[in-house]
């Protein structure tokens, strides 16, 4: 086994223990879709109920100077600027404005939680819009499209939000066990989500205003007197409601006194803002009632007239219906029948007033035909007050079990998650079980490989040396097949002293001498350089040049971005192709005897090819080793798969018949390629 085989196989081991014991990364929840940056989105959302047309004049600048218009952060902006107009009662400008966002939407290819958020708060608005004016059925449904919206957003405050305005207009439109379920749903987030109590003030009024109507007046004062606590941290409009709502606590109490004292408050807090019209007029009407209860009829015609004529210009159905009636009592406390008469036949039913507000108008009814001595009409309307009693007091018994059944669904669930966390308790046990035996198997593992390591060097080692041992029996083996060179140098100086420099036999001398000393010096290298395998080559076929007389051709070609000092090489590489070529293939060819050598680069590599047009070099069939091509090749085939075996990239030989060829002298080509970075070094051990 390779060293890089030992590593990878204790990468994979370690990484394998890191898998087993990673933790799972909760998905993200609870996104922030508000820009707490933006200085103001903040001022604009702090001076929405302080001074709403401040707020709207900041928002319609920062709207206009916006570079980017269709974006998110823009149509966020966008939604508090269509709030401010509803907090101003202006209703008619809210669903075209809420259009637009919806346009946006529309747009996009594919929707985020940030797009859904948007879609949440064009429903919320809407919805707003048509509660305020008691349209319960259009409110109903807006604000379940507000939930379906708010679950895409993955957002719990905005699903609250959604289910307190659901629970609102429940109650609004006397389904109170719904509207109470769905405070227990908003107040359940509130806790899952640990807000803090001046966040969650809004359910406590929802749930005393939903008992105020059961009647249950004591769990409607603990819920209001909870929301109470932190009245101060209260922003203007939940105060405003706080006051209205409890308010009616005691107007169904008939303490009319502690009324008309919270709604005094209430209508304080507004009167000094103009664009809080309509909740100026609602606590005038709320006053005008408690006056006509406390005999104070001059006090009551004067509120009751104000807020009528309002509610009749921006046609708020609800408030007219509501203030119709009280001018109606009105004409009957005053003692004028005819008025009172004149009143009744100008009153129209509303089929989306609450059943509170009906009920108001059933027992002023009840009283007029009491007073005009209409007993059948008076017993008829006593009938369906009483008739409505009983139905609040069923809807009492009906919300005390639907109490029930949520304390049952709460304490089921909370035994499931008792069981849950016992069952991940377990889980974690046998998390750490786990944890401890892969611990075990890692250290068992890495021992091994060490183990595997160690031994392997120690092969690698005695490999070595066998290695060593063979190279030196090649070089050995090499020596011996050539006669031993200090004996011909003597003999051949003592020659060359008989002839001059001038005499041809000289040169040839010299250059026998030459290719020897060069034989000699270079079989000691297992590499050598370009250049002075080139100069070798040269040497030996200025040597043979003789014996072809003019026949051979030689050519040597090396490119031109190739330094051959630099360049490194099996000893030999070259001149045994070229002894061979010589020897066997262009000797017994008659004619044009061709040798080339070329020395060119390809990509990462240098490629050398000796190619001559001889009588071809046969290679045994099925030999594709070259083991018995001749002692040369055998010998440098053998260095080469040592030296390979220390290398990535292996030196290829390649032998085979020349492109050039014909069938009488198909010559033969030796190609060799040399990988750059190629190593020749051998260590000792």
């Amino acid at each position: 086994m390779k060293r890089k085989q030992v590593w990878l196989l204790l990468s994979v081991v370690l990484c394998t223990f890191a898998f087993s014991c990673r933790k799972q990364v909760a998905a993200p929840y609870d996104i922030n879709f508000l820009p707490e940056g933006d200085s103001v989105y903040l001022n604009a959302q702090e001076n929405l109920y302080v001074n709403p047309l401040l707020s709207r004049k900041m928002l319609k600048e920062a709207l206009d100077t916006r570079q980017v218009k269709d974006s998110i952060d823009w149509y966020i902006l966008y939604s508090l600027y269509i709030k401010t107009y509803l907090v101003t009662s202006e209703f008619d400008s809210i669903i075209p404005l809420c259009r637009k966002t919806e346009q946006f939407c529309a747009r996009q290819e594919q929707l985020t939680p940030y797009h859904y958020y948007l879609l949440t708060d064009v429903n919320n608005n809407i919805g707003n819009r048509y509660a305020i004016i008691s349209q319960n059925d259009s409110a109903l449904k807006y604000f379940k499209q507000m939930l379906f919206y708010g679950e895409k957003t993955h957002n719990r405050k905005v699903k609250k939000s959604a289910y307190t305005n659901l629970a609102d207009i429940y109650v609004r439109s006397g389904h109170y066990d719904l509207g109470a379920w769905n405070y227990c749903q908003a107040l359940y987030i509130a806790d899952s989500l640990g807000l803090p109590e001046f966040e969650v003030n809004d359910i406590y009024t929802g749930l005393g205003q939903t008992y105020m109507e059961l009647r249950d007046f004591e769990l409607s004062h603990y819920y209001y007197d909870l929301a109470y606590k932190l009245f101060d941290q209260m922003d203007l409009n939940r105060k405003f409601v706080y006051l209205t709502n409890y308010g009616n606590v005691y107007y169904f109490e008939k303490d009319y006194s502690h009324a008309f004292e919270l709604f005094k408050k209430a209508y304080q807090l507004v009167s000094s803002s103009p664009e809080y019209a309509y909740a100026q007029n609602l606590c005038r009407l709320n006053m005008g009632e408690c006056y006509l209860l406390l005999g104070e009829l001059d006090s009551a015609r004067v509120n009751l007239n104000e807020c009528y004529s309002y509610f009749k210009e921006i046609g708020n159905t609800s408030g007219l219906y509501h203030a119709e009636t009280q001018l109606f009592e009105l004409a009957l406390q005053s003692g004028n029948l005819g008025m009172a008469a004149q009143q009744l036949h100008s009153i129209t039913d509303n089929l989306y007033a609450e059943p509170t507000l009906v009920g108001i108008r059933k027992r002023y009814l009840q009283h007029y035909y009491e007073e005009t001595g209409n007993y059948r009409k008076a017993y008829q309307y006593l009938k369906e007050n009483t008739a409505m009693d009983d139905s609040i007091r069923n809807d009492q018994v009906r919300m005390r079990v639907k109490e029930t059944e949520l304390r049952y669904q709460q304490d089921t669930t909370l035994m499931k998650q008792r069981l849950f966390i016992q069952e991940q308790q377990s889980s974690m046990k046998s998390l750490e079980l786990s944890v401890y035996i892969w611990v075990l198997v890692c250290v068992l593992l890495f021992i091994s490989v060490l183990f595997v390591y160690f031994y392997q060097k120690k092969q690698r080692a005695l490999l070595m040396a066998e290695t060593r041992n063979k190279i030196i029996t090649l070089r050995m083996e090499n020596i011996r097949n050539r006669v031993s060179p200090h004996f011909i140098f003597n003999a051949l100086n003592r020659v060359m002293s008989h002839y001059k420099e001038s005499d041809s036999n000289y040169k040839e001398l010299y250059n026998l001498i030459k290719i020897m000393r060069l034989n000699l010096r270079l079989t000691e290298k297992l590499s050598i350089t370009l250049a002075e395998e080139i100069d070798f080559v040269r040497t030996y076929l200025a040597l043979e040049q003789e014996r072809f007389d003019d026949s051979l051709h030689v050519s040597i070609l090396i490119d031109e971005g190739i330094d051959p000092e630099k360049v490194e090489l099996p000893s030999m590489m070259i001149q045994i192709p070229v002894e061979n070529a010589l020897k066997h293939g262009l000797r017994q060819k008659a004619g044009e005897k061709l040798l080339a050598i070329s020395v060119v680069r390809q990509s990462d590599s240098i490629v050398i090819r000796i190619e001559d047009n001889g009588v071809g070099f046969r290679v045994q069939a099925g030999n594709q080793d070259l083991q018995s091509t001749g002692t040369g090749l055998r010998v440098l085939n053998q260095t080469i798969q040592l030296l390979n075996a220390r290398n990535a990239e292996a030196i290829t030989l390649r032998v085979e018949k020349s492109p050039q060829g014909t069938d009488e002298y198909p010559g033969c080509l030796v190609e060799v390629t040399l990988p750059d970075h190629y190593s020749y070094f051998l260590p000792e051990k």
